[in-house]
């Protein structure tokens, strides 16, 4: 009795130590499991970030390249650029010949003598008032113009001035001829008179014609009737008549 009792005891300890020895084995396999789970979790993780944080970096990169320019042709023509010497004045223009025009005391480029400027003043006078809403030339004439002008030839010594208009449509001129001191200004007055053509602007002709002399001077004049006469009025309280 005493062996079989002894026997289950011996039998039950070495069930209990198989109990034991099983547990600690199941124990290290699940703690391997979990521990390798954990790796790969971490290591999955670690790749992921690092491909991400290249990709990143790479498009960055590619982003903030700048584009290459090309090199210039050096063969492309290049406009030549002359030879200046900056201390060789710029040559100045050439005065271009107008012809014979009329010289305009408004024109800074030409200076008028002191006799000159007198005719030209005296016939500011004579027309003051009397056409002021006419825009004239108020010019010193050339030598060529005195047929246009005058309706004679140019008299050598002789100035002469107008206040004509200067818009064809309007029958409005006035000259005033100063002649050198041997002249014959009655003569030359006839000869202005019976030359002159209240129609010379074609399209329209002058109401009125006026021809006055006194001492050298010669006044022509053709326009309105209210004009002529208001230039004679001044004619005789310029020159004393």
């Amino acid at each position: 009795m005493k062996k079989l009792i002894a026997l289950l005891l011996v039998l039950t300890m070495a069930l209990s130590l198989a109990a034991c020895a099983k547990k600690p084995a199941e124990d290290t396999t699940e703690d391997e499991t979990i521990t390798d789970t954990e790796n790969t979790t971490e290591d999955t993780t670690e790749d992921t970030a690092e491909d991400t944080t290249e990709d990143a970096t790479e498009g960055t990169e590619e982003t903030q390249e700048p584009e290459a320019q090309e090199p210039a042709d050096p063969d492309a023509d290049v406009p030549a650029t002359p030879d200046v010497d900056p201390e060789t004045p710029a040559t100045p223009e050439e005065p271009v010949d107008d012809g014979g025009a009329a010289v305009n005391p408004g024109d800074t480029a030409t200076e008028l003598t002191a006799e000159e400027q007198e005719v030209l003043d005296t016939l500011q006078q004579l027309v003051a008032g009397a056409a002021d809403e006419i825009m004239c030339d108020n010019v010193i004439i050339s030598a060529d113009q005195y047929p246009y002008y005058l309706f004679i030839d140019y008299i050598d010594g002789s100035i002469a001035a107008s206040a004509s208009a200067m818009i064809g449509s309007i029958a409005h001129s006035v000259v005033l001829l100063k002649l050198p001191a041997d002249a014959d200004v009655a003569a030359v007055a006839a000869d202005i008179e019976a030359n002159l053509d209240p129609r010379k602007w074609i399209c329209v002709e002058a109401e009125a014609t006026l021809v006055k002399t006194s001492g050298q001077y010669v006044l022509m004049a053709m326009s309105s009737q209210d004009i002529v006469d208001a230039i004679s009025a001044n004619f005789d309280t310029v020159f004393g008549a």
